[in-house]
């Protein structure tokens, strides 16, 4: 018997939502502050170094230090969110979206009362969002927390959930590559463009043979 829980398909961009929300005013930043020496040291390193020495580095780094590096730009990036002013936010790896909202966020500025126009905001701002090259919606499916998450065991459960047009499309908080290119959208011409050099996306339909 043959059996697999997930099956695959082809990746065609990323969908980078705290660009996207920033770009639409959803999600409003502090001027940034200057870098730490280390930071910028990594920041310069991932631009010029070359590829093949970057890899082996990565190698010889191990995945803790690869993932303690990443934590550190996120919490640089977190950082400088003005959460007086920010109204919804990404968090999570792939499409997680939360409405700041008062009583409930540490520093939330949305009333209770407002939560679903935030929402219907954030779902306008992500069904505008286009492929570059063809023009086409990037955001396939948009799915209330609370219809997904029923169960109290679910736990801290998003208010919003993102999903890719028919899975070709990764959607995450941050961009994952090493020099974030501009823009929210950013569609992948060739392998050195996606992140990881990973070239597919899990699909939700398995497979089963005997």
């Amino acid at each position: 018997m043959l059996a697999s829980d997930h099956g695959g398909g082809r990746l065609l961009g990323q969908v980078t939502l705290e660009v996207a929300f920033a770009e639409a005013g959803l999600l409003v930043r502090h001027p940034r502050p200057r870098s730490s020496p280390l930071t910028a040291a990594l920041r310069a390193a991932r631009k010029y170094l070359p590829r093949g020495l970057k890899t082996r580095l990565h190698s010889l780094q191990g995945a803790a230090l690869r993932r303690a590096v990443g934590n550190q730009f996120r919490a640089e990036l977190g950082a400088g969110v003005d959460w007086s002013r920010t109204v919804a936010f990404p968090w999570g790896s792939r499409g997680f979206i939360q409405v700041n909202e008062r009583g409930r966020q540490p520093e939330g500025c949305v009333a209770p009362e407002d939560r679903e126009k935030v929402l219907a905001d954030v779902e306008a701002c992500l069904h505008e969002l286009r492929d570059p090259v063809t023009g086409q919606p990037v955001i396939g499916g948009l799915f209330r927390g609370e219809e997904l998450y029923r169960e109290p065991r679910a736990g801290y459960a998003p208010d919003l959930l993102a999903e890719g047009t028919a899975d070709e499309y990764s959607v995450r908080t941050w961009w994952t590559g090493e020099d974030r290119p501009d823009g929210s959208v950013i569609r992948f011409r060739t392998l050195d463009d996606c992140p990881g050099r990973m070239t597919a996306n899990h699909r939700p339909w398995g497979v089963i043979a005997s």
